[in-house]
Formats: C-alpha cells, sequence, structure tokens
C-alpha cells in the first residue's frame, strides 16, 4: 500500500494505499505519508512504501519542518529515502536546534511585549 495519487473534488492529492482519505491541497503528500507510517508501524513502512509514488528527501525536509512529526514518523521516512545513521542524526540534530532557536525568538517577542 503505497503513497499513490488521487483526485477528490476535482483536485489532486496523495493517499495511503488504494482505498481511503484522499489528501489535497498544501501538504497533502506529508498526510498521506503520515497516514502510512500510522498504518503500516515504522518498521514496516519502508517495505510498503516501495513501489509506489517515489518519497525523496525533499518529503523527509517537509516533515522534519513539521512541529508535529513524530520520532517514528521521521525515522520510518528515513528508511524509505535510504538516509544514512549519520544522516539521520544530523536531520534529528538540526531539527532540535530549528525548533530551540524558534522557541526563544517566541520568548523574545513575548519579553518584548511585557517591556511595553
Amino acid at each position: 500500500m503505497p503513497v499513490q495519487r488521487c483526485t477528490s473534488n476535482g483536485k489532486s492529492g496523495y493517499r495511503w494505499g488504494t482505498k481511503g482519505k484522499c489528501y489535497t491541497g498544501p501538504g497533502a503528500k506529508k498526510k498521506a505519508i503520515k497516514q502510512g507510517v500510522a498504518i503500516e508501524g515504522p518498521k514496516k513502512f519502508a517495505a510498503k512504501a516501495a513501489g509506489g509514488e517515489e518519497i525523496t528527501k525533499n518529503d523527509m525536509h517537509d516533515l522534519v519542518l513539521d512541529p508535529e512529526s513524530t520520532v517514528a514518523e521521521l525515522s520510518a521516512v528515513a528508511r524509505a529515502v535510504n538516509l544514512t545513521p549519520a544522516e539521520l542524526i544530523a536531520v534529528d540534530f538540526t531539527r532540535k536546534r530549528m525548533f530551540e532557536e524558534r522557541e526563544r525568538n517566541e520568548q523574545k517577542g513575548k519579553d518584548k511585549e511585557g517591556d511595553k
């Protein structure tokens, strides 16, 4: 049951498998990938993903930037795109730094608002 292209209400999108919800609009492929990980589990996902719509490192990038992506989702997609262990560690490190920086910036903004 790989990621497949689909249409819903005349809009193109993606879904996991031949049946099920067709996600359209921004983030549609990411949502279908996440659905696949939820259905198959992280260990089976990469094997099941083969043979469908290609899952790329750009798709991995989209998941990395999503603060709601879980470690299980990231590791499953990392297997599907054949990331090396070193690349996965770098992804995890970069993601943590990115979200820490975002939190610091948000806190600075709140501090500035409190100073007014």
